[in-house]
């Protein structure tokens, strides 16, 4: 008689049991990977925009490209060999390694010594003894 009954009237408990514990413990899981993408997309279309504001190092406001350097409390963006020298408040926008916390909606964005950024900020070249040794300096942003 057990083998006429269909497969889930015999095991229907066990399967809505393992059902609820999938989904109990894959909901958190899909809930971090759709905001993984969706900071991901965002970040891809952000990084496209401020990529066409690039140019080389000008007085006045400029979006730059380079390496962060950090030694001490001195941080500083190395474009091609030239060093420009950030003061001031940094805001990181996106950073290369990000973390969510509790209650938090958006991540907490960090870089770190030798991460390629771009910058946006005011630059104004710093007075020196030759034009080799002067530099920019930048209140940066991004």
């Amino acid at each position: 008689m057990r083998h006429e009954l269909p497969f889930l009237v015999l095991h229907g408990a066990i399967i809505a049991k393992l059902l609820v514990v999938a989904a109990t413990a894959g909901g958190p899981g899909l809930v971090w990977l759709v905001r993984r993408k969706r900071d991901a997309k965002q970040a891809r279309s952000e990084l496209h925009a401020r990529l066409g504001l690039v140019a080389a190092p000008t007085d006045g406001e400029a979006t730059v490209r380079g390496t962060l350097r950090e030694a001490g409390p001195q941080r500083w963006l190395d474009c091609a060999g030239e060093r420009i020298d950030l003061e001031g408040e940094i805001r990181v926008v996106r950073g290369t390694r990000a973390t969510w916390r509790r209650k938090q909606s958006t991540a907490s964005q960090f870089v770190r010594d030798g991460d390629d950024v771009i910058a946006s900020g005011q630059l104004a070249r710093r007075p020196g003894d030759n034009a080799a040794a002067s530099s920019y300096r930048s209140m940066a942003t991004g």
